[in-house]
């Protein structure tokens, strides 16, 4: 006779109708997920983008007044842009290599310089579109510097 006892059938494990109850429910989860998560991944590239470039404006305000230059920020391209100072306002000069924007965002207004004078005045109002997919995001800088994004 055999002295070992053995468990009761419910402590044994996982049967496997179970294991492939809980497969296949995880896998119809993550197929409902999956678009929820791309379009997440997108909205943050675009945030991400977005205050990217406020930053940029942002120093390169800090950066006119500090040094007492004028200082822009020129898109090259939908994807590219430049930092660019000036003593006499006319002439510029790039202070850092290109900066790109993340995969998949661009800049819809090409084009779009935005300049500050020695005191940190905007010289003329902007707007930066940035796009990544049918979301927007928008970039403003008024006329006395402040960079705002919306």
């Amino acid at each position: 006779m055999d002295c070992r006892k053995r468990p009761p059938r419910s402590a044994a494990g996982f049967s496997l109708l179970e294991l492939l109850l809980a497969v296949s429910l995880a896998a119809v989860v993550g197929v409902v997920a999956a678009p929820q998560f791309v379009g997440l991944v997108r909205q943050y590239r675009l945030t991400g983008a977005a205050h990217q470039v406020a930053f940029d404006l942002d120093r390169a305000r800090m950066q006119a007044i500090g040094q007492n230059s004028f200082v822009r920020i020129r898109f090259l391209n939908s994807t590219q842009y430049v930092r660019e100072t000036s003593s006499d306002g006319v002439n510029y000069a790039a202070v850092d290599s290109t900066m790109t924007l993340p995969g998949g965002i661009s800049a819809v207004s090409e084009g779009t310089t935005t300049s500050f004078n020695k005191s940190g005045m905007a010289v003329a109002v902007t707007t930066i579109v940035l796009a990544g997919g049918h979301e927007r995001k928008t970039v403003s800088t008024n006329s006395l510097g402040r960079v705002t994004v919306s």
